[in-house]
């Protein structure tokens, strides 16, 4: 059975370019591993749990389970129970709703601008 710590090094490049990385099926849950239930606001991309793990950096990974059992880990850049700045950060860069409103934010400041 491959450990955790093991197939992280392996997944890390991948990890730190963004991608969502499949967890191999001999690797054991999360919660073995440190991760702890996240049942807080997250984005729905079908999955039934979501497990987090802090990073001593001040980002975290982000494992999440599938239905049929599959999981797949992403690395959150902010880990946003780090700060106010870290939660800011993580839904302005790494959710939909963040971007959107940011986005939304940025047009109306254009818009007021244009109207002055």
């Amino acid at each position: 059975m491959t450990s955790w710590a093991e197939w992280l090094v392996q997944a890390r490049p991948a990890l730190q370019r963004g991608e969502k990385v499949p967890v191999p099926t001999d690797i054991p849950p999360p919660p073995s591993a440190g991760f702890t239930q996240y049942t807080g606001p997250t984005e729905n991309h079908g999955q039934i749990e979501d497990w987090v793990h802090p990073l001593e950096n001040g980002s975290r990974l982000h494992a999440y389970k599938y239905a049929d059992g599959r999981w797949f880990v992403h690395l959150d850049n902010y880990d946003p129970n780090v700060s106010l700045l870290y939660l800011v950060l993580h839904l302005g860069s790494e959710t939909s709703v963040g971007k959107l409103a940011l986005l939304g934010g940025l047009g109306y400041l254009g818009y007021r601008w244009a109207r002055r």
